[in-house]
Order: structure tokens, then sequence, then C-alpha cells
């Protein structure tokens, strides 16, 4: 079977299941089967895919029309320009969460930041993007998963930021310690799991979407403890669920300054800001 055939074959077996994109999947699916790149499988589309990687493409196609998650299928999801590696213990990073990870570098530069911590890290897809791109950061990530670090960490090491990425196993801040300039999460904020496609509930783990019946209590709390651990002046981002931005918003204002909703690109409401008062009352400079 051709390359060509191959994927005209996988896209009519997605095309079936009413999943929405059958034949990027597929496309995706086949260069991973066959070791290449999707480049590679469009410009020899005349070339033979052999038994062997016919038979690994035709597995994952089976698994696709089954709800699984292309990322989980690949390993891989591409994040902030960067290749991450994913699996079933981490979410699979969103490009609205993007967003997020864009804000929180732009405010390091702009104000020097040095210490940074990724609370709910997962994946590490923020936290580590933030060490990348901000080469004299340090970051803390901390996720309550130790699965979930251990990916965090091949991250970091895989994305060359290993030497500037520390990793605390922690409930929220209960193991982590330190002065930080900056707190950014994208913490669990789910509360209807059946309003969820299949593939997201289905497969991705519920501790990192479940905010619970009451999930705008995670932002009740980080709001009121977060100051054992954020330096006066310094900044937080929150990704939030779009209905809950202007809640949190609202919330946000009692201690914190130059508070803002950013939105993504799709003009969602996707995460608030603010900077921490230097003193209750009063007004940062």
């Amino acid at each position: 079977m051709t390359f060509e055939e191959a994927w005209s074959a996988g896209k009519k077996a997605l095309s079936g299941e009413k999943l929405p994109s059958p034949a990027l999947d597929s496309l995706i699916l086949l260069a991973f089967a066959a070791g290449g790149s999707k480049e590679r499988v469009v410009s020899n589309l005349s070339d033979k895919l052999d038994g062997e990687a016919l038979g690994r493409y035709e597995a994952l196609i089976g698994m696709r029309r089954r709800r699984a998650p292309v990322a989980y299928l690949t390993g891989t999801k591409e994040f902030m320009g960067l290749g991450f590696i994913v699996d079933k213990n981490v979410l699979i990073p969103r490009p609205e969460t993007e967003t997020v990870a864009e804000e929180a570098i732009r405010i390091i530069k702009e104000r020097g930041h040095a210490r940074v911590l990724d609370l709910c890290t997962g994946s590490g897809c923020i936290g580590v993007s933030i060490a990348h791109y901000c080469e004299t950061v340090s970051v803390t990530a901390s996720d309550i998963c130790p699965l979930a670090l251990e990916t965090a960490k091949k991250n970091a090491a895989a994305l060359a930021a290993g030497n500037r990425v520390s990793f605390a196993l922690s409930d929220l801040f209960e193991n982590v310690g330190g002065d930080f300039d900056m707190i950014v999460s994208n913490p669990p904020y789910i509360k209807d799991m059946d309003s969820l496609p299949e593939e997201v509930k289905d497969y991705e783990p519920g501790l990192a979407l479940y905010g619970g019946a009451y999930c705008l209590d995670f932002y009740r709390w980080f709001l009121g403890e977060v100051g054992g651990l954020l330096k006066p002046d310094g900044d937080i981002l929150l990704e939030t669920g779009c209905d809950m931005a202007d809640t949190v918003a609202g919330m946000m204002e009692k201690d914190f300054t130059s508070v803002r909703i950013i939105k993504d690109l799709a003009g969602r409401s996707r995460a608030c800001a603010g900077r921490r008062r230097l003193c209750r009352g009063e007004q940062n400079v």
C-alpha cells in the first residue's frame, strides 16, 4: 500500500466516526507509524509503506477511532514551538494555554523576574517553556502527581532547561518553599466532567481536570495563601474557565493591583493576572 492509499483509508475510517480532523489525524499517525515527518509523507505519496509500518498505522487508526487522543498515541504534542513528551499521566497541552505561557514570558522579561513557581505543572508545558525562553529565570515546578512530575522532568531535560527547573512533589503549596517573583498556574477548574468530549473525559487524568462542584474554591484558597510565597509587588497568572474569569478577577482586587483578564486568540477569557500590593490598601508604583 502506498502512503496515499494508506492516508486515504485512514481518513475514511476516522471520518466515519465523526472525528473533528480526520485528515490531519490520519496524516500524523501515518507519519508516526512510518517513522518520518508529515512533510515526508505528503512529498512522497507514491512510496510504499512496508508491512510492519502498515500494521502499526492500522492499529493506531483503530485506537483513534475509539477516541484515544492523537498526542497520547504519538507520545508528543507541540506547545510554544517546542515538542513536549505527553502520556496518560498529564493533560495534553492546549493551544489556548499558550496564551498563559506567552503572557508569563512577557511579564518576566518586562519586569526582570528571577524566580517563578509553576503550580500544578503537569507536563511542565508552562514552566519548561518559561525556562526555555527566559534564560536567566529559575523555575520551580510542582504537582501532586509523582508520575506527572517524572514526565515534566523528561521535558525539562529534553528541552535543555533541566538545570534551571527544580521539581516539588506537593499538594498545592504544602511542600513548596521560597520567595517567588511570579506564580503561574493552570489548575483543575472543570465543574461538569460530562460536558467534556469523550477523548478528554475518558483518557486524560481527571485529577488535572476536575475542580469540584465548587471549583472557584481553588482560587479563593490560592489568593488567601499565596502571600506566604509571593514577594510584595510579585505577579500571579491563573488560567481559568471562560465563565470564571470575571469572578476570579473580582476576588483578586482586594490584595492585588493591575488586575486584568487575558484573552486567548479566539477572544475568550483565558486567564487572570495581577500584581501583589506592597501592603494592603497601598497602590504599586
